[in-house]
């Protein structure tokens, strides 16, 4: 593997997508990235925005495509968008705010990135027991949240203890029915049988070892229950740090702050605005973060208000222009100079300017005819 480009080809992953989505490519070239073999998957991002990609398995990617280049950009570079996806929605964020169980929440947010496909990209195939995770796989449908994901995984997993719970019940009771037969039935079942003491000690294990297997894969981890073929990706999805990650103040790869993420999310979301006025090829699930990233903080209507309030108060009484009609009410000081006074009433002068260019949809364009009415009506 040594031999291989891996860095190349990461690096070449990136501009292939955001070659093919633009729109995203801001957060792509800011988001440092680093080769690490102690990263137990494919990829992974960490709470500081910096992407890890584990050289093993991106060489087991080229394996997979047949040393096709094409494919193995377009593979790294969903890998790319799949990773900077999860701290760009913020998902180490929202995992605190519902205290989410890691595994679980991995999951739910590899649902919410991965029910859209941009063009050009392509998902990875690993040949082994990672592969991207969807909706369907679970039953879910797509387009929703990922804490909506999170519940549904979550009920899935009660309903799999409570089934597993009636079945464990069902079997003790044909157990203890089956252990009331009279003893001398069972002497001569013994005797009838043929087999002997060490065939029935190895169907034992055999049995045996199959409980135990199941049991292990059922009573395992909170997400045993429910996870199919995902990978933890590290204390940018769920906040939890893994030892793979490197510090926060790290040379290697310098981390990014909080202001330079709120700037990139802001600076995608407008992007996803733009794009969807132009194309209309995004799914409603990101137009809808998008707009929501970009909703103002700060109520612009009372804004609005107070500003033209204060004006008016302002204004309110003054005079506008001088006027011979009236003398000055100084003229006495200044005779025989005769000089003029301020004359007129302060009438504001209101105006609203509407965009109307082809940039504005119409539901945009109706909204801003109902905010001037509105202003009208006051």
């Amino acid at each position: 593997m040594s031999h291989l480009p891996i860095e190349e080809w990461v690096r070449a992953a990136r501009v292939y997508a955001a070659e093919q989505a633009a729109w995203f490519a801001p957060a792509l070239y800011a988001a440092p990235f680093r080769l690490s073999e102690q990263l137990p998957a494919p990829a992974a991002i960490d709470r500081h925005g910096r992407v890890y990609f584990n050289p093993h398995w991106v060489a087991r990617i080229y394996e997979q495509v047949g040393q096709n280049r094409q494919r193995l950009v377009q593979q790294l570079g969903f890998l790319w968008y799949h990773e900077v996806m999860h701290w760009l929605r913020q998902h180490e964020a929202r995992a605190a705010d519902i205290r989410a169980v890691p595994e679980v929440w991995n999951l739910a947010c590899d649902m919410e990135i991965n029910d859209y496909l941009p063009d050009g990209l392509a998902y990875p195939e690993f040949g082994g027991a990672f592969r991207a995770v969807f909706p369907r796989d679970y039953g879910l449908e797509e387009g929703h949240t990922a804490e909506w994901y999170y519940r549904r995984l979550l009920e899935q997993q009660e309903q799999q203890r409570q089934q597993r719970g009636e079945s464990d019940a069902g079997e003790q009771e044909q157990e203890q029915q089956a252990g009331g037969g009279s003893a001398g039935e069972q002497e001569k079942q013994e005797q009838a049988g043929g087999g002997s003491s060490g065939e029935q000690e190895k169907d034992e294990q055999q049995a045996g070892g199959v409980g135990a297997g199941e049991q292990d894969m059922e009573c395992g981890s909170s997400a045993s229950a429910v996870q199919r073929g995902g990978w933890d990706e590290g204390s940018g999805v769920h906040g939890q740090p893994r030892p793979w990650e490197l510090p926060a103040e790290s040379e290697e790869a310098p981390a990014l702050s909080e202001f330079d993420r709120q700037a990139l999310r802001e600076t995608v979301a407008h992007n996803i605005i733009e794009h969807q006025k132009n194309r209309g090829t995004l799914p409603a699930g990101l137009v809808r973060w998008a707009e929501e990233v970009l909703k103002p903080k700060v109520n612009w209507r009372e804004q609005l208000k107070r500003v033209v309030r204060g004006a008016i108060s302002e204004g309110f009484g003054q005079r506008l222009d001088y006027s011979l009609r009236r003398p000055n009410r100084r003229l006495s000081v200044y005779h025989p100079l005769y000089l003029p006074s301020l004359q007129g009433e302060y009438r504001p002068r209101v105006a609203c300017v509407v965009d109307t260019s082809g940039s504005i949809s119409d539901r945009e364009l109706t909204q801003a005819l109902a905010e001037v009415r509105a202003v009208l009506e006051q």
